[in-house]
């Protein structure tokens, strides 16, 4: 799930923008609403929010001067018509946009930052890991992680066919059978790829002594939790 932290200076302001906006979005887990800004770093400290909404372009500077590494993504719903900054992740809104708009906006603006940086980070693990990109059975592996840390965060596992497995058939055209024999196809591919030597990369990060095997659950389980959005 993609941590949310809203912050404004009004409490109602906060609330429009999470009852119109944010409520329309899958995928994000609301885990703070401040007015000050030295609750908003206390929360970034402890938590690190993924996505900072906030009518406060002064946010950007206290990220600036107090951390080093992270670098949230940020959207700014102002009536100013231009903010002065060269911070990268960063959407300015107009608060004459109705909350639709908004929405739409934001949930672009999520796809372009957050899930693609995470994409990014999923396709480098599963290349270390030697994974064969030019096998359907990878990008399925791929389209079932995203789709665990986008829209569903936490569920039961032993209904990965039923949710995970169906929701990759439809993208592709097929069906949860094919997406699950493909995803094994594509494990015994990486598997030959390993020597004795080299599986250790596997024993490492999947716990599965060789010449043992991970199975497709826990490759995608395992994948999704080792890599934070």
């Amino acid at each position: 799930m993609i941590k949310v932290l809203v912050m404004s200076k009004q409490v109602n302001v906060c609330k429009e923008i999470i009852n119109n906006s944010l409520n329309q979005i899958d995928g994000l887990r609301l885990i703070g609403i401040v007015t000050k800004l030295s609750e908003a770093n206390s929360i970034m400290e402890n938590i690190e929010p993924n996505l900072i909404i906030t009518t406060e372009s002064n946010i950007i500077n206290l990220i600036k001067s107090n951390f080093l590494t992270y670098s949230p993504s940020i959207v700014i719903i102002s009536s100013n018509k231009k903010v002065n900054t060269d911070y990268k992740k960063l959407l300015f809104l107009s608060s004459d946009l109705n909350y639709s708009e908004i929405s739409n906006k934001i949930f672009n603006f999520i796809k372009d930052t957050i899930i693609a940086t995470f994409k990014e980070q999923t396709i480098n693990t599963l290349i270390q890991l030697k994974f064969d990109f030019n096998l359907s059975g990878t990008i399925y592996i791929l389209e079932s992680v995203l789709y665990i840390h986008t829209y569903k965060g936490s569920y039961s596992f032993e209904k990965m066919n039923r949710d995970i497995y169906s929701y990759v058939a439809k993208l592709y055209g097929t069906n949860s059978n094919r997406v699950k024999w493909s995803i094994s196809r594509s494990i015994n591919y990486m598997y030959n790829k390993h020597t004795r030597e080299s599986y250790k990369i596997i024993e490492d990060f999947f716990g599965t002594p060789y010449p043992s095997k991970p199975t497709p659950k826990l490759v995608i389980s395992l994948v999704a939790s080792k890599i934070s959005l």
